[in-house]
């Protein structure tokens, strides 16, 4: 059965202001309490970009995740520690983790210019190798809580569709009109992270989330304006059974 109902006094009122994610502070404890999760998170995600694929198809399915080339070189930096770059065709670049487990594929203007970005903002570092015409990059401190950033920001579910408890979890969210892009950048987050949207403010997943919530509600500033239920019992599941893949 439901644990709790939140009623319209459960939320509390919120003060209109403009979105942000760079709270410093709180990021801080956030990327510090979760950075394995973080790094598991964009690991689960480069695998399903890369999964068969040859370089042009990578980098469709790059842009298609909404990943920019920034991100995409933080992240793999993130996971893989080094990455070997070099030319492998004449206008794409490669980008290979130490394993050649994790690689992605960039246009050559855009990689240099990102390249530029990243090394004037003192994120990452260049290493010289033997080989011609190839380098290594390397993630310094600042890079590192950077990265860990952009990848809290795309923190998605663990979802093992094997190991289900029965429990469906419903969040619910109550954001005023004069916070319409914080709510808006809400909702767009839930469905980037598996979740499906039953009404405006509610949505429904299998999965255990908690800690995905307390993510999003520190970034956000959210704390009381959003509160996830935990239920053995919605009625007929059978639907949702089908969305989630559950047997």
């Amino acid at each position: 059965m439901y644990k709790s109902m939140p009623n319209k006094n459960t939320f509390k009122k919120m003060p209109k202001r403009k979105l942000r994610w760079d709270r410093e502070g709180v990021n801080k404890k956030l990327l510090t309490k979760y950075e394995d999760k973080i790094i598991t998170s964009l690991k689960q995600e480069w695998s399903k970009i890369e999964r068969g694929a040859k370089y042009e198809e990578i980098i469709r399915r790059t842009k298609e995740t909404g990943m920019k080339v920034g991100g995409a070189i933080l992240s793999l930096l993130l996971i893989s520690g080094v990455l070997a770059v070099g030319a492998i065709a004449p206008n794409i670049f490669g980008a290979v983790g130490c394993s050649n487990k994790y690689r992605s594929f960039f246009r050559k203007n855009e990689f240099h210019k990102t390249k530029n970005y990243l090394s004037s903002h003192g994120y990452v570092q260049f290493l010289p190798t033997k080989e011609e015409g190839v380098y290594q990059m390397t993630l310094t401190n600042k890079g590192k809580q950077k990265a860990l950033l952009e990848g809290m920001k795309r923190l998605m579910m663990q979802q093992d569709t094997k190991k289900w408890d029965k429990k469906w979890r419903i969040v619910l969210f109550d954001i005023p009109e004069k916070n319409k892009s914080i709510r808006e950048a809400v909702r767009k987050r839930l469905r980037f992270m598996g979740l499906c949207q039953l009404q405006d403010s509610v949505f429904i997943s299998p999965f255990p989330l908690r800690e995905e919530i307390e993510i999003l509600s520190c970034m956000m500033d959210i704390h009381n304006c959003i509160r996830v239920i935990e239920t053995d019992n919605i009625g007929d599941d059978t639907e949702f059974k089908k969305i989630f893949n559950l047997g």
